[in-house]
């Protein structure tokens, strides 16, 4: 995982974790909500994005096999699927 990928990550698991904090408040406060909800998709974008460009550089170096691998893969490249990725949120196995 490139640096720029993981900066990505960590700003994605902070905007989920404020996230939550709006959600179990103790009062409901929905623009408080939404406004936790955009800034998780913002920092999701930016994620995708920078993974996208960390797999542009080393495609060219994957066999056809490596990269249907990957696509398959859980979260795909740039993570492996765990404690708090794509398996903890679809309830994966996280061990």
């Amino acid at each position: 995982m490139t640096e720029e990928v993981r900066e990505h990550t960590q700003k994605v698991r902070q905007a989920r974790t404020d996230l939550n904090a709006a959600i179990y408040a103790a009062k409901v406060d929905e623009a408080d909500i939404k406004a936790k909800v955009a800034a998780l998709a913002r920092a999701e974008e930016e994620q995708a994005i920078a993974r996208a460009k960390a797999f542009a550089k080393v495609k060219s170096k994957l066999t056809n096999e490596q990269i249907e691998a990957l696509k398959t893969t859980q979260g795909g490249f740039g993570f492996g699927g765990g404690r708090g990725g794509a398996g903890a949120r679809r309830g994966g196995n996280n061990n």
